[in-house]
């Protein structure tokens, strides 16, 4: 009797765990799935982010390019604008002493007449 008993046991706790079993293992599957899947983005978001790493050190170079591109472009009009304003001062400096001599020589020539 001992051994029915045992034997009838057996019968009903395996009929029992069975469902538990599926469920369990559609479980591990579904958490397997899962696994994967996060790997999956994780490998995405890192290869994302590498983009955009990559492209925002492209942007730094290109923003330092433009600046430095500006800053050579004001020196150069800077100096332009130096030289020019050196140019029209020794217009000036010609003009006032090709004047005073003009002055000069038409008071000598009144002081002749």
């Amino acid at each position: 009797m001992n051994n029915e008993l045992k034997s009838l046991l057996q019968s009903v706790l395996t009929e029992a765990l069975e469902p538990i079993h599926k469920e369990l293992q559609t479980l591990n599957s579904r958490v397997g799935t899962i696994e994967s899947e996060l790997k999956e983005f994780r490998q995405e978001t890192e290869a994302n982010f590498q983009v955009l790493k990559a492209g925002n050190e492209g942007l730094r170079e290109q923003v330092s390019q433009r600046a430095k591109e500006t800053k050579d472009q004001i020196q150069h009009a800077q100096e332009t604008v130096l030289h020019e304003i050196n140019d029209i001062k020794l217009d000036v400096e010609f003009t006032y002493e090709k004047t005073a001599r003009n002055e000069l020589a038409l008071k000598r020539l009144q002081a002749k007449q």
